[in-house]
């Protein structure tokens, strides 16, 4: 079970031991035809803890994951992917980071970008800020921390798939 805890205003704790640190960087600029056939995400996530733990449990299912540590970084990772011919088939990201820009505008920008971009929403919590995230006839999926792995990986499944819309 991946689980966050409030300590704090601001502060979230992650248990992640045992698992090694599998934070990348950039995306390399030249594709191979593995690549092309994996699925990718997007990862945004301010929290390493979370983001190293989400990153090496997707990729251990076989997905293609570029991860970024706020909304800024993951809207460059975005825009470069679709530059190289290879979008992400869905993002992952916090909704309710501290960084500037947070997940709502981050999502708002991503969307303006491409109109059909597929996302899944963390959340501690599910309010009407989170609402207005997801325009009617989007792909989107929530994930309500905390969330166990196969959770995880359902919803990733699912919105990828196109199976889940607007859950609301």
């Amino acid at each position: 079970m991946i689980t966050s805890e409030l300590h704090k205003p601001g502060m979230k704790m992650l248990s992640a031991r045992g698992l090694p640190s599998v934070l990348s960087g950039k995306m390399d600029r030249e594709a191979t035809s593995e690549q092309r056939e994996k699925k990718r995400i997007l990862l945004i996530q301010e929290v390493m803890a979370i983001l190293d733990v989400n990153k090496y449990i997707l990729e251990s299912k076989g997905y293609e994951v570029a991860c970024a540590r706020d909304g800024t970084e993951g809207i460059d990772l975005f825009v470069e992917a679709r530059n190289q011919g290879l979008p992400f088939d869905v993002v992952m990201i916090d909704l309710y980071m501290h960084r500037c820009p947070g997940g709502p505008v981050t999502i708002s920008r991503l969307r303006e970008i491409d109109t059909e971009v597929r996302i899944i929403v963390f959340t501690d919590f599910f309010d009407a800020r989170a609402r207005t995230c997801f325009p009617e006839n989007s792909s989107c999926g929530i994930l309500q921390k905390p969330y166990r792995i196969q959770e995880l990986c359902d919803v990733v499944t699912r919105v990828i798939s196109g199976q889940e819309s607007h859950p609301l």
